[in-house]
């Protein structure tokens, strides 16, 4: 059976997002990609009220856009894997995707949360940058919400980080968004 990557994309997909999923898909032809954008995209609307206080909106050093319940109920609902199977949750969060999971009986999950106020939630959730995480297996689902930041934005360590990186420094360069690097590494813990 193919693995299934899908990700959420909080203010839309834009049209650099579009090809670079594209290129994603065409590199890794085995795999089920499914990409969510809201607001204002046509894969997906959520209501008004749902962008309010509780999925704090605003911008941060982390990138960090909280996804509505409704989005992340829908994403897991789309998953056909086995309750047995591991997940893999790049960008935890607040942890709307885990919490999902977990009350649908998914108990092996592997999560990375950078940011060390909401990494503690979940025993699954490892506090560390995923960018620089080197896990130890492949997963049947990667799914998640990750971090959106442009490159001018991007804090000096987290620039670092990516210079560090050698996926990084193979397929992208100061002209992507700190989500690109996410989602192709998710795709390659992906089982073949």
């Amino acid at each position: 059976a193919e693995s299934e990557f899908f990700v959420c994309l909080v203010g839309g997909v834009s049209e650099k997002h579009r090809k670079t999923i594209g290129t994603i898909k065409k590199n890794t032809i085995r795999r089920n990609i499914v990409v969510i954008g809201f607001l204002n995209d046509e894969f997906f609307k959520v209501s008004a009220d749902e962008i309010g206080q509780e999925t704090h909106m605003e911008k941060n050093k982390y990138g960090q856009y909280f996804t509505p319940q409704s989005m992340a109920d829908f994403m897991v609902r789309l998953s056909s894997k086995k309750e047995s199977e591991w997940v893999l949750e790049p960008s935890a969060g607040e942890g709307v995707f885990i919490k999902l999971l977990h009350s649908r009986g998914r108990r092996n999950i592997v999560g990375y949360e950078i940011d060390p106020e909401l990494a503690n939630n979940f025993d699954c959730v490892r506090c560390e940058s995923f960018i620089s995480a080197e896990p130890k297996r492949k997963f049947a689902l990667a799914i998640g919400n990750p971090p959106y930041i442009r490159w001018k934005n991007l804090e000096k360590e987290l620039k670092d980080e990516l210079a560090g990186s050698l996926l990084w420094r193979k397929y992208f360069n100061a002209l992507c968004d700190y989500s690109y690097i996410f989602m192709l590494k998710s795709v390659e813990l992906l089982e073949d």
